[in-house]
């Protein structure tokens, strides 16, 4: 995480890379209908109940995003499979993400999730965080068309096994 940022950005890098993806392995297909139907309101929602109990402060949190911020939409449906993507409102420093992808067979078995995140560099990065936690970089830097964005995350899902629970793989083979 950034040194530099603000109360905020380490609280909406907290939601981008921790919160989400948790939610997402730990859930079931219902979470992503839910945010599918809640929009951009589920996330201004949450950062406001994130910040509803600061006795720490006297002055009331004014979430710094609306709804319109946001925009989350299924983007790829084929090869029994789907993709929802969420936009994030403006990645305005390393390593917030500008866009977020929640990949999953149609079964549910298969799921990932795939983070667009701006690079110290002010490049795009995409990255991947595994049900196990683990970080990884697939493609720097990121292709500027958002259709191509999209494509390359349908590809990297389609050989999902080659890189799935990585962290526990790699674990396992220190131990060895």
């Amino acid at each position: 995480m950034n040194n530099q940022m603000t109360e905020q950005e380490r609280q909406f890098y907290f939601v981008q890379h921790k919160f989400l993806p948790h939610l997402f392995y730990s859930g079931t297909k219902p979470f992503v209908e839910r945010i599918l139907t809640l929009g951009g309101y589920g996330f201004v929602d949450l950062l406001c109940a994130m910040n509803d109990d600061d006795d720490e402060s006297d002055e009331e949190y004014t979430c710094p995003y609306i709804a319109s911020d946001f925009a989350v939409t299924d983007v790829y449906k084929g090869d029994g499979f789907t993709i929802t993507q969420v936009l994030m409102p403006d990645a305005s420093i390393s390593p917030l993400c500008r866009c977020i992808y929640f990949a999953y067979s149609s079964d549910w078995k298969e799921r990932f999730v795939y983070t667009v995140e701006r690079s110290p560099e002010d490049t795009y990065l995409l990255c991947g965080w595994g049900e196990d936690e683990s970080h990884m970089i697939f493609e720097m830097p990121t292709p500027d068309d958002p259709k191509d964005e999209v494509q390359k995350v349908a590809e990297l899902f389609k050989s999902i096994d080659d890189y799935k629970n990585l962290g526990e793989k790699l674990k396992a083979q220190m131990a060895q």
